[in-house]
């Protein structure tokens, strides 16, 4: 091995995966790995069933990675020509492999499957690699050694590579690396804020973290950010131990926006607030289809605060079911102190971020509610962030040039709804000149 740090490389082989027909949750599940054991991700290809694509990314991942694992192309068809090609770039042949040729056999009269000779013929190996059998198929893996680097091949059935990575290749690759750096990650998960604003609102807590040798990644997806901060340290202790200090800090930042850190889910958060709270939880559902429902439910236990759901979508089935009791004290309005957001219009494409407008400036404001002529009226002050050092002047400077920003851009959105508006126009004349 040429570098203590290991650099891994994943070629990914299959014209599917490069036309979208089939996710690549190989590479991510190799990567995640392959990342917790201390191992450094380098390079991910994913590259055609063509025999000349395949030599060009071996040749190239030699020179630059440690460890190359080759995932796809091993199976029984004339399409899966990986294990020939492999052949060939370690100037081998091929050879009968009797013991996983009896694997083989067993594998099929057990399942009581026909066995064709193709499969019979999975049994031959490259001569020079190292078999690394597989209990859960019929397409062995391969390790392979050339100039201190290792490649690995592997079937590209998830199932089958999850198997021989926990069956051979972990343990075989930990082996070889030894004592050394571990890796360690912490994920935040945020929501409210979008990515841009979050990473200027905690920029001097990201600065601190890049001074202390930690890496900040932004994960962002519709609603939610999250962060995912890893460490190479000397042990696994002080590694967690640094980070945890860092959560702490971010959780001083932004309290309000961080929902739950790792694998948690927003519903599984809902459920277990509901749970403290002694609280319980019915909805009433149109366009979502049920989908919120869903999620609530997929949360073992959720029967102790989700009471159930109404799902009606045409009018006529809204008017009918979903029509809920109306208790005293059952309503309430909640003010996000938010004004309105920009103009909307069908189609439009959000990254990250909601349409909302600027926030409420700190003063004391009045609110009113009127109920069948009787009014009832009350003062409420929005507290400015005592963190900051904001003059009225500046919050007032702050909240008239982002109105100036939410308007411009609803005028640009104008303008698209009135552009589109004339098109159909025109494709309307254009239609009856036709006719």
């Amino acid at each position: 091995i040429r570098d203590s740090k290991m650099k891994c490389e994943i070629i990914s082989v299959g014209d599917e995966l490069l036309i979208g027909q089939t996710i690549n949750t190989n590479a991510s599940w190799l990567g995640e790995q392959l990342n917790n054991l201390g191992f450094t991700m380098a390079h991910g290809l994913v590259i055609s069933d063509q025999k000349l694509d395949i030599i060009n990314a071996l040749s190239v991942a030699e020179k630059r990675s440690d460890i190359v694992i080759i995932t796809g192309g091993l199976g029984p068809t004339n399409d899966d020509i990986t294990k020939h090609t492999l052949t060939e770039y370690f100037n081998t042949t091929l050879e009968l492999d009797k013991a996983i040729e009896q694997n083989i056999i067993d594998y099929f009269n057990n399942r009581n499957l026909p066995i064709l000779q193709t499969n019979k013929d999975q049994a031959l190996l490259p001569k020079s690699c190292q078999v690394l059998p597989n209990s859960r198929g019929s397409a062995s893996g391969m390790w392979f050694e050339k100039s201190g680097v290792i490649f690995v091949s592997l079937p590209g059935v998830p199932y089958e590579m999850k198997g021989i990575m926990n069956d051979h290749v972990f343990t075989k690759l930990l082996d070889l690396k030894g004592e050394g750096s571990v890796v360690v990650n912490r994920t935040v998960r945020t929501h409210g804020m979008g990515e841009s604003f979050l990473a200027e609102v905690v920029k001097s807590w990201e600065n601190d973290l890049l001074k202390d040798d930690l890496k900040l990644a932004y994960l962002p997806s519709p609603g939610i950010v999250k962060l995912r901060l890893s460490i190479i340290g000397k042990d696994k202790t002080s590694s967690e131990a640094k980070l945890d200090y860092y959560i702490l800090e971010l959780n001083k930042l932004i309290p309000d926006q961080i929902y739950g850190y790792g694998n948690d889910t927003m519903e599984g958060e809902v459920g277990k607030l509901l749970t403290a709270k002694n609280q319980t939880l019915s909805t009433a559902e149109s366009c979502t289809g049920g989908n919120v429902s869903k999620m609530l439910t997929s949360i073992s236990g959720s029967s102790s605060f989700f009471k159930g759901g109404i799902i009606s979508y045409s009018n006529q089935s809204k008017e009918r079911s979903s029509k809920l009791e109306v208790k005293a004290g059952g309503n309430k309005f909640v003010w996000n102190l938010r004004y309105p957001g920009f103009l909307a219009f069908p189609g439009m494409v959000l990254y990250s971020s909601p349409n909302l407008g600027p926030k409420a400036m700190p003063s004391t404001y009045l609110t009113r509610l009127i109920v069948d002529g009787d009014t009832l009226q009350q003062n409420l002050t929005v507290l400015g962030d005592p963190r900051m050092s904001n003059t009225p002047s500046d919050y007032q400077t702050q909240f008239d040039f982002l109105i100036q920003v939410r308007d411009k851009v609803g005028q640009a959105h104008q303008a698209m709804i009135d552009i589109e508006k004339i098109r159909q126009e025109i494709n309307f004349v254009k239609s009856k000149i036709k006719d």
